[in-house]
């Protein structure tokens, strides 16, 4: 992300801290955007402002409150409320936050015991990946990581993102040897700042900026990985299948894989792509097929070798066994892509035309997140939006997103000269009146009601706060604009009474 670019999303953010939009906030600090920059402005923002989630979220993401310094006591004595303040105060601002992000907290729950059986290798009694291990530098020395037992586990910790504790216990010259024999940089960096830490509390702020800064390396460690191992040895074909060679060849090199997913190719043909189930069970729907009684599961449960591990070996004399999986919910290689890099290092970045088959897809796969990432660029198009507002209020309801039935209420209701006639209006609305089980005939229907109160909006019937207006004031101050609002209104009405529907 270039300077200008950091400056402007950095705005966004700042907005989106202030109104309290969660969805937004997510977005864009997944970008790569600092939480702590120009003194924690999101973090105070979001806490004169009274959004306990949005503080919450900023804090878990490594934003501090520190009251020993101005900002911190600033954003304490500033919370608008107590429930903030008692979150500001009793969070630990050594915690190890990024076990705490969505990347993070997966990554470090597949050791010591995950979910699905997916380690590959046992290093000094541990249960691990070889794609792991690969994607983060530590697999071609892991004979002198096996070598010394004592630091085993803080290398494991490098790698899954786990919380770094105990230092004062091991040979820190030792942990620095190994550090720099693994090319591990910023590792051995900090090895050094913690042994020339003289205090707990600097120790502390060491532990802190370390983990922080891993969170980060992690993240481009994954990227990395992800495109040099797994979409550099991806295969087009014209067939819907692949060869023994074919899947032996992806199964050799540096990524490991143990299932194949495959979608059309955007250019024709097939596309499969080599991916590890420890990843993909990020996703509710690769979990459940994980664990389930499907063959994809089953074919792992015979793997399973006497020490708890999956045998790679049995796989690559017969890699027939190795599942290729079509990925339906992902109608081509493009949307393929876009969730791979998601479940592969957190990456959600895709054109506004792609987010309607973005939320489609994460909808299918059960990801929430991928789901509202696509619904803040959905509803990021202003009042005349480039999709149609009917797909995307239907797309709000297909996906149970408020925030899309929301957003295209209030297009319409900004438009509604434009909208009023159309055929399609009449349609959308007579769904919303269905979507109301055991209606009866003087319910309200949502649609009518959301562009109801975004007329009021759209005609200062209402402020921004959500007080409202003396109708006699508005009808004194300005009375024109009464009468455009209530004609509006009376455009509703008999939309309403020609459909036989009473609202």
């Amino acid at each position: 992300m270039d300077r200008g670019t950091e400056s402007k999303e950095f705005v966004d953010l700042l907005l989106a801290c202030r109104s309290g939009d969660l969805d937004r906030v997510d977005q864009l600090v997944s970008l790569g955007i600092n939480v702590d920059r120009w003194d924690n402005s999101p973090l105070i923002l979001a806490s004169l402002c009274g959004h306990e989630d949005v503080v919450r979220f900023l804090l878990e993401r490594g934003a501090v409150c520190d009251r020993d310094t101005f900002e911190g006591e600033r954003c304490v004595y500033g919370a608008l409320n107590d429930s903030i303040r008692d979150l500001l105060l009793s969070y630990d601002i050594t915690k190890a936050v990024d076990v705490t992000q969505p990347f993070a907290a997966h990554i470090s729950s597949l050791v010591p015991e995950a979910k699905v059986v997916t380690a590959d290798i046992l290093v000094n009694g541990e249960k691990l990946h070889k794609f792991m291990l690969s994607a983060r530098g530590v697999l071609k020395n892991i004979s002198l990581v096996e070598s010394i037992p004592s630091i085993t586990t803080k290398i494991v910790n490098y790698v899954y993102q786990k919380p770094q504790t105990g230092f004062e216990r091991i040979n820190l010259e030792e942990l620095l040897s190994v550090a720099v024999s693994l090319d591990l940089t910023d590792f051995a960096e900090m090895v050094r700042e913690y042994r020339a830490a003289t205090t707990p509390i600097s120790r502390s702020k060491v532990m802190r900026n370390f983990q922080l800064e891993m969170s980060r390396l992690a993240l481009k460690d994954m990227s990395q990985f992800t495109e040099d191992q797994i979409f550099a040895h991806a295969l087009v074909k014209d067939t819907p299948e692949l060869s023994v060679q074919e899947k032996l060849d992806m199964m050799t090199g540096k990524c490991f894989p143990d299932v194949i997913l495959t979608v059309p190719h955007k250019d024709g043909g097939h596309w499969f792509v080599p991916s590890h189930r420890a990843i993909l069970v990020r996703s509710e729907y690769f979990e459940t097929m994980f664990r389930s009684n499907f063959s994809e599961a089953s074919i792992f449960n015979d793997l399973v070798s006497e020490n708890g591990i999956i045998d790679r070996n049995r796989l690559i004399e017969d890699p027939d066994l190795i599942p290729v999986i079509p990925v339906t919910a992902a109608s081509n290689s493009n949307l393929l892509r876009i969730l791979i890099e998601f479940l592969y290092y957190d990456n959600s970045t895709f054109v506004y035309f792609e987010s309607l088959d973005v939320l489609s897809m994460a909808d299918a796969l059960l990801i929430d997140r991928l789901k509202n990432m696509a619904s803040v660029v959905l509803s990021s198009d202003g009042d005349n939006p480039r999709i149609p507002v009917y797909d995307i209020l239907r797309a709000g309801w297909d996906t149970r997103i408020n925030r899309l039935e929301t957003y295209a209420a209030r297009v319409i209701a900004n438009r509604l000269e434009e909208y009023i006639n159309e055929p399609d209006f009449e349609d959308v609305v007579l769904e919303s009146a269905e979507r109301i089980e055991n209606r009866h005939d003087t319910d309200t229907i949502d649609l009518i009601d959301d562009i109801r109160f975004y007329l009021t909006k759209k005609f200062h019937i209402t402020n921004y706060e959500g007080y409202d207006v003396f109708f006699k004031d508005v009808v004194k101050d300005d009375p024109a604009l009464y009468r455009d609002y209530t004609e509006q209104l009376a455009w509703i009405d008999d939309l309403l009474a020609r459909l036989g529907l009473d609202a």
